[in-house]
């Protein structure tokens, strides 16, 4: 039996992807700083990740600079996904940030969809020991 067969009758197509930012250029280190997710109807959102009090935390004195990057990558794919629903059409609108792989899903919402993700992107990838 297919998979769909066991799916509830509410669940939608879905596809989304990680935003990442290179904090140091060319060091290959990059830190997922936002999402963007899209739902078969139109719908979409494109969320930071990072909470505002870890960002100071976590860049310092480069605070500002990340802070207005993040801005810019959200205005500028609200305004893509204003006109199209194609996640690999959206241009990159600084240098430095980098879409990752886009991944296709199910879901019952896009808010389902979000938290999911939202907690896959920001899971420690090493174990603590």
């Amino acid at each position: 039996m297919a998979f769909e067969n066991y799916l509830p009758s509410n669940v939608q197509d879905f596809r989304w992807a990680p935003i990442y930012f290179e904090p140091i250029p060319m060091s290959g280190e990059r830190i997922a700083i936002a999402l963007i997710a899209t739902q078969s109807d139109g719908k979409f959102k494109c969320m930071s990740l990072i909470d505002p009090k870890q960002r100071g935390t976590l860049f310092k004195a480069e605070n500002t600079y990340v802070k207005n990057v993040l801005s810019l990558v959200i205005e500028s794919c609200a305004s893509h996904f204003a006109n199209s629903n194609a996640i690999e059409d959206w241009q990159m609108p600084v240098s430095g940030v980098y879409l990752g792989v886009v991944n296709e899903a199910k879901s019952a919402s896009l808010e389902d969809l979000v938290t999911v993700s939202y907690t896959h992107l920001t899971l420690p990838t090493t174990p603590y020991v």
